[in-house]
């Protein structure tokens, strides 16, 4: 039985994390997207150093219905599968939410 709360579209779009000063931290892709977060893929053996959980990062996430920005809480990280969990706690552009939104609907189109 699933137990994620949210349907989940898949896709290789790009992410970009950002340090509290505004910094870029991170630049990578990730698998899934969800209303609620993303899973991000790691491309090498040390992408995820520095990184713990329920640390708050901002980020920018590149889908093919636009730009989605804001803040995010991570979930988990797990080096040797190289795969970090995000929770989305907060989207600051104005069209985000509707982008965000345009596409995991798209999953349910289908």
């Amino acid at each position: 039985m699933d137990k994620r709360r949210f349907m989940r579209e898949f896709t290789s779009s790009g992410i970009k994390l950002y340090d509290e000063e505004g910094l870029l931290t991170y630049r990578g892709k990730v698998s899934d997207v969800s209303a609620g977060g993303v899973l991000v893929l790691s491309g090498g053996l040390d992408d995820f150093v520095g990184f713990e959980e329920r640390q708050e990062v901002n980020f920018k996430l590149s889908l093919p219905t636009g730009l989605v920005a804001g803040t995010a809480e991570i979930s988990y990280v797990d080096d040797e599968e190289g795969r970090m969990g995000l929770k989305f706690t907060k989207i600051v552009n104005k069209e985000g939410v509707s982008n965000l939104m345009a596409f995991v609907a798209n999953g349910f189109s289908k």
